[in-house]
């Protein structure tokens, strides 16, 4: 559960800046892995994203084209915590399912990844091949729901997003519909849809906005 905590904890700080000094106090891994794509049309608009955060927390870090993930894969040992930028599987989509049993080897290694803006195809389908109760459905809040349904219910919120500092506003578009057992659910639109999915022992969540998922092997 530490471990859960910790690696939360750390995700959000990425997000926001207030909360990346408890990031810097709680866990610094090794070297961490930093996997994004060519964007929309060549514009690699995510290539950096994440890279000022980094040096502030004072993290090593390397990065990889989503077309390199082999080349990551040879020194996956380098890395104790792997960490994707927004759009990193939509430029040149890779087939996750090929990669399956690796992230799996990685994981069950003692590896951490932080996945984020889990909302396209290609970021999200492959993850019940990863485990069957790891589905999800997803689509675009706000044009499904309205805008008053779509909206955060700051009434469900769980410690993650209470806890060091409360987060009632999160720019998000899309929500998730239908999730597997495996997640437990951390914030809710107002409709009573996922907006934010956990999943204990393994510390897995996932978050579909402009936002971020935490995967690591935990203790059972």
């Amino acid at each position: 559960m530490r471990r859960e905590v910790i690696l939360l904890g750390v995700a959000l700080a990425l997000l926001l800046p207030s909360h990346l000094t408890v990031a810097q106090i709680a866990y610094k891994p090794k070297r961490v892995a930093v996997i994004s794509s060519s964007g929309v049309n060549n514009d690699f608009r995510s290539w950096g994203e994440y890279d000022d955060r980094l040096r502030v927390l004072g993290w090593e870090f390397d990065k990889f084209r989503n077309t390199e993930l082999g080349k990551f894969f040879e020194r996956a040992q380098d890395y104790d915590f792997v960490l994707t930028t927004s759009l990193w599987n939509y430029g040149e989509p890779q087939d996750m399912r090929k990669f399956v049993h690796r992230w799996r080897r990685y994981l069950e290694a003692g590896g951490a990844v932080v996945l984020t803006d889990m909302a396209y195809p290609p970021m999200c389908d492959w993850l019940s091949a990863l485990s069957e109760d790891l589905f999800i459905s997803y689509g675009d809040a706000f044009k499904e729901l309205g805008a008053e349904k779509a909206s955060l219910d700051t009434s469900r919120l769980s410690q993650f997003l209470t806890k060091p500092n409360r987060v009632e506003t999160l720019n998000y578009w899309a929500h998730f519909p239908k999730w597997g057992r495996g997640y437990t659910v951390w914030a809710w639109t107002k409709s009573g849809n996922s907006r934010r999915l956990g999943r204990s022992h393994r510390a897995w969540c996932v978050d579909c906005h402009d936002g971020l998922g935490v995967l690591s092997r935990n203790a059972r």
